[in-house]
C-alpha cells in the first residue's frame, strides 16, 4: 500500500490508513525468504575472458535476480493495496510504472559502480486475483443487510484460495462478547476466530480466540494504538508483532470458505485477496459489486495475483536474460 511519493500525502491519509501501509509494509519484510517465483526462461553468455572474473560476474548475476524478483513482488503488493477504485487497466498500468521507476533507479545503482546494464520491467500480469474490502467504518455485518449479523464472505461454491485476510479493527465499537470469524479449508478442517474487546469491554485489547475441530489453540491479546488494531489472519499476527496466533496458510489447506457470526458485535474495515480470477460484473457482485460502479460501504477489485517481468543484465563478461513468474499470493504459479 505505498505509495505517495509526498511527506504532504502521507500526513494526509486517515490514521487506519496509515496503519495498514505500515502493516503491509511489516509482512512483505516478514515474506521475503519465502520463494518468490518460477523461472520460466533464461539464457546466460559469457564472453571469453578470465574465468575468476566470470565466476564473480555469476554471482552478481544471481544477487540480481534474487533482488529483483524479491522487489517486484513487494512492488506488487504494495501497489494492489494503494487504491481499490479502478480497473484491470489502471492497475496493470500502476504495476508496471511502479516496476520501471524501479528499474530505472537500479540501473542508475549499477551504473555507477562500473560498466553494467542491468533492467527490470514489467512482462504481464499472468492472474488477477480478486480483492473483496469493506472500506469504511461500520460492523462486520452482511453489506447488503446491516441486520444480517450472520453471514457467508465466501459461500460454499464459491470456494478460493485466500492470499489476504487484514482486519482493521475499531477497538472502540468492539463488543465484550464475542464475533466469530470461521474459515473452512479444503478438507473437513476449520479454524474460528472468535474475537472480543478485553476487560468486559472496557480494555485495551482486542482478545482472540482460535479454535478448530479438536477445540482450542490458544487465545491471543492485541494491543490496539490509537483505539485500532489491525490482525492479519493468514499469517496470524497483529501488527508490529504485539501478537501472534494460528494463521489460516499454516492451519488449513486451500480453497477457503468463510463465515461470520455476530458481526454485530465487532466493527471496522477489511480486505481480503483471493485467488478467483476478476470479472466484470464480479462472481460476488450482489455482497461486493465493482468498486468504481457503487458506494456501498463493501465493494470488489482486481488485484495482481501472479505476474511476469523480464530481467536483463549485461557487462563485458556476461550477458543474461530471464523471464521470472512471480506469485504475489499464496504458494503456487
Amino acid at each position: 500500500m505505498v505509495i505517495e511519493s509526498s511527506a504532504g500525502r502521507w500526513r494526509a491519509l486517515p490514521e487506519n490508513r496509515r496503519g495498514q501501509l505500515l502493516l503491509v509494509g511489516a509482512v512483505v519484510l516478514a515474506v521475503v525468504i519465502v520463494v518468490l517465483s518460477l523461472v520460466v526462461n533464461t539464457v546466460l553468455f559469457t564472453q571469453n575472458t578470465d574465468g575468476q572474473r566470470v565466476s564473480a560476474e555469476v554471482n552478481n548475476v544471481d544477487g540480481f535476480a534474487f533482488e529483483a524478483g524479491k522487489t517486484s513482488r513487494s512492488i506488487m503488493l504494495r501497489v494492489n493495496h494503494a487504491e481499490y477504485n479502478r480497473g484491470v487497466d489502471a492497475l496493470t498500468e500502476n504495476v508496471t510504472q511502479s516496476i520501471g521507476n524501479y528499474s530505472a533507479a537500479l540501473g542508475r545503482s549499477f551504473a555507477t559502480s562500473g560498466t553494467v546494464y542491468a533492467n527490470v520491467s514489467y512482462r504481464k500480469t499472468l492472474r488477477n486475483g480478486t480483492r473483496l474490502l469493506q472500506t469504511t467504518n461500520r460492523n462486520f455485518t452482511d453489506p447488503t443487510n446491516s441486520n444480517n449479523h450472520d453471514w457467508d464472505v465466501i459461500q460454499s461454491g464459491q470456494e478460493t484460495d485466500i492470499g489476504w485476510y487484514l482486519l482493521n479493527v475499531d477497538l472502540r465499537n468492539v463488543s465484550a462478547d464475542q464475533a466469530n470469524i470461521t474459515v473452512a479449508g479444503d478438507t473437513t478442517e476449520f479454524l474460528e476466530y472468535s474475537m472480543n474487546r478485553s476487560e468486559a469491554g472496557n480494555g485495551n485489547n482486542l482478545s482472540v480466540d482460535v479454535s478448530d475441530s479438536t477445540g482450542t489453540l490458544g487465545t491471543a491479546n492485541c494491543t490496539a494504538t490509537g483505539g485500532r488494531v489491525l490482525v492479519d489472519l493468514v499469517d496470524g499476527e497483529g501488527a508490529f508483532d504485539q501478537c501472534s496466533f494460528t494463521g489460516i496458510e499454516d492451519h488449513l489447506e486451500s480453497p477457503y470458505t468463510v463465515s461470520i457470526e455476530n458481526g454485530n458485535r465487532i466493527n471496522g474495515t477489511y480486505s481480503i485477496v483471493t485467488q478467483t480470477v476478476w470479472s466484470t460484473p464480479p462472481q460476488w457482485s450482489f455482497t461486493f459489486p465493482d468498486c468504481q460502479t457503487t458506494s456501498t460501504p463493501a465493494c470488489s477489485t482486481p488485484a495482481v495475483w501472479n505476474g511476469s517481468v523480464n530481467l536483463t543484465y549485461r557487462s563485458s563478461a556476461i550477458q543474461y536474460a530471464q523471464q521470472r513468474n512471480i506469485t504475489v499470493y499464496g504458494g503456487n504459479t
